[in-house]
């Protein structure tokens, strides 16, 4: 049989915020209280899975409320313009192109498709890649 005491260690150890990426919005002294004791009524080992359910039926009967409002989405990066674009070096045009997934050569992609840009990319002699952009 578990204590109190155990399931506040495991409360701490679980660390809900990741595994409930809304909990830190309600999260309070009280709601606290009211998340450990609820958990705590499933009986048997603690888990995360009790918290979990605990969480979710707190907010779903409105026992606990929301008391802060999620951070807004971060901005995308802006999007590449051609004056921009030419401000860079052709060696970190052709770095950050080379890049597997970049955001970079999409925009670059766009740019050409776009007739905002001429770019050319070839391997020299020497086996290094080059860039010429124009």
């Amino acid at each position: 049989m578990s204590d109190a005491q155990e399931w506040h260690d495991y409360y701490r150890l679980f660390e809900l915020e990741n595994h409930a990426p809304d909990w830190p919005l309600y999260k309070s002294p009280e709601a606290v209280v009211l998340l450990r004791s609820k958990a705590e009524s499933y009986k048997g080992l603690p888990s995360i899975s009790h918290y979990l359910r605990a969480f979710s039926e707190l907010k779903d009967s409105g026992s606990i409320s929301q008391l802060r409002q999620p951070k807004p989405a971060e901005a995308d990066e802006p999007e590449l313009t051609p004056e921009a674009y030419h401000k860079l070096s052709a060696r970190e045009v052709a770095r950050r192109y080379m890049q597997k997934d970049s955001d970079f050569k999409i925009q670059v992609d766009s740019l050409i498709s776009r007739g905002l840009i001429v770019w050319v990319l070839y391997i020299s002699f020497s086996g290094v890649f080059q860039c010429i952009h124009l």
